[in-house]
């Protein structure tokens, strides 16, 4: 039995994939101490500490549909909606404890978008870095960004 199509304002699965585009800037995906590329938290950056995502289950074209909407050479992250879910940061001064969402925010030109956020909404850029970077650990590259097929050593993987 089929499941029944996914509206976009549905609420996101937990088990839904989601799609963040990556500028085409090597430095989104530094080399490691071990030689091995890896996410850098810049690629969460959001001036509103909202980063917004596709939801792959409104992307038929996969992938490749969130790239085609940025510039040419942009890569793709993909992350698990449970996964981002998980992810907590404690406030430093407060301890106040933060858990992190995601919520579908479609848009006229791109129903898939949501957008992932705080509960409660991150107050510092100190804890937002914190989430950013839990976020990148747990991200995995759908599509490089073209930049690094012309910078890649061949012995160099993600």
């Amino acid at each position: 039995m089929k499941d029944p199509p996914v509206c976009p304002q549905d609420p996101v699965a937990d088990t839904e994939i989601l799609y963040r585009a990556l500028h085409n800037d090597p430095r989104l995906l530094p080399i490691d101490a071990q030689g091995r590329r890896r996410i850098s938290s810049m690629a969460f950056n959001d001036a509103r500490r909202r980063p917004s995502v596709d939801r792959a289950v409104l992307c038929p074209g996969g992938p490749a549909e969130t790239q085609a909407r940025f510039a040419p050479g942009s890569g793709v992250l993909s992350l698990v909606a449970g996964e981002v879910r998980q992810v907590t940061a404690t406030h430093g001064i407060t301890g106040q404890r933060y858990g992190v969402d995601v919520d579908p925010m479609p848009l006229p030109e791109n129903p898939a978008h949501a957008e992932i956020f705080g509960r409660p909404p991150f107050d510092t850029d100190k804890l937002f870095d914190r989430i950013k970077q839990a976020l990148a650990r747990i991200a995995t590259v759908a599509i490089p960004p073209e930049c690094l097929a012309v910078a890649e050593a061949p012995d160099v993987a993600f």
